[in-house]
């Protein structure tokens, strides 16, 4: 069977597991919340399991206005 590679040819995965998904979570309840809508959640989980490969997140500032003055 062969693989298809994923795009760029590095999966980024951002799911952590066992100890530091725990440490996290810990870290995490000193936060503030933030309230966000179910198509950035979505965003979310998809940047989460590699489905968006090879972005590492969401773009930054200067990325986005990048995006806007030079497509």
């Amino acid at each position: 069977m062969t693989s298809i590679l994923p795009h760029g040819g590095t999966l980024i995965q951002r799911v952590v597991q066992g100890e530091e998904r725990e440490q996290l979570l810990r870290e995490s309840e000193k936060l503030s919340s933030l309230r966000i809508n179910s198509w950035t959640i979505s965003d979310l989980d998809l940047i989460g399991v590699g489905a968006f490969s090879p972005l590492q997140g969401f773009m930054t500032e200067e990325d986005y206005l990048s995006v806007i003055s030079r497509m």
